[in-house]
């Protein structure tokens, strides 16, 4: 007997009247972060329901469970949450130890105004849940529900500062923090770039039995040629790369904020 269905219609700030964000699929080790997942959904009456998109009017509200989901628990491997309201396209993210080891740097990125709240929870002795923002701290990480556009942004920020602290690591020839940051650069890659510049630091870093694994998820015959060449450039920065780069930045806020504030980093 299929599940009964309604449609449920978006208002127009995109949330969804009815629905709730209670948890996310699987769960997040600190020491893997950034990490995506998808959003555990539930309705009013407790039972789990998924969307889908029948037209570009509403969105399709599927229950999964025909009997509802009692006392807060999920099944399968799932990670619960506060109810929070849902939104159309929801996505919930998780940041650790090594964002949070980064955040002076992060804070600079261009992100919309929930992204900086976000963020700025991780320099400071915020509160341990915020239902307004729809964000919490557990244990040792960082958990917010936001759209995607909103984790995009979040992503480029963090993939860039992974990116500046594997070059400053390799010019410093510093192994087991350019080992660190590789994999941090892996963990938040957005393309095939990326994986390559990660694999090629833990190739640098003296981490082989990683930089494979890494590599192995080009799935292409360029992959090992690629890593090699990347691998190269490491190699050949020069050891005061990282002050260059921190005074390269500092030159570049200050030239931005002279064009105007919502321009500067």
């Amino acid at each position: 007997m299929s599940a009964p269905s309604s449609l449920v219609r978006a208002t127009p700030q995109g949330q969804l009247p009815g629905i709730y964000v209670v948890g996310f699929h699987g769960d997040v080790d600190p020491s893997s972060t950034p990490a995506r997942r998808g959003p555990v959904l539930q309705d009013g009456d407790g039972h789990l329901v998924g969307l889908d998109r029948p037209d570009g009017t509403g969105l399709l509200a599927v229950e999964i469970s025909p009997v509802p989901v009692l006392d807060g628990g999920l099944p399968g491997l799932a990670t619960p949450l506060p109810h929070w309201p849902a939104f159309r396209d929801d996505v919930v993210v998780a940041l650790g130890p090594m964002e949070r080891g980064h955040v002076s740097e992060l804070r600079r990125g261009r992100l919309d105004e929930p992204g900086r709240r976000f963020l700025a929870r991780l320099d400071q002795d915020a509160p341990e849940q915020d239902d307004e923002l729809r964000c919490l701290r557990r244990d040792d990480l960082d958990i917010w529900c936001c759209s995607r556009s909103q984790a995009d942004q979040l992503w480029r920020v963090i993939r860039d500062e992974a990116w500046r602290a594997v070059r400053c690591a390799a010019a410093e020839r510093a192994d087991a923090r350019l080992v660190e940051a590789s994999w941090w650069l892996f963990n938040a890659a957005l393309d095939r770039d990326d994986v390559v510049r990660a694999a090629a630091g833990l190739r640098v870093g003296q981490s082989a039995e990683g930089a494979a694994l890494v590599r192995d998820e080009l799935r292409d015959g360029s992959g090992e040629l690629d890593v090699t060449h990347a691998a190269e450039r490491l190699m050949d920065l020069p050891p005061r790369y990282g002050v260059l780069s921190d005074n390269r930045d500092a030159l570049r806020r200050q030239h931005m904020s002279r064009i105007g504030p919502a321009w500067a980093a």
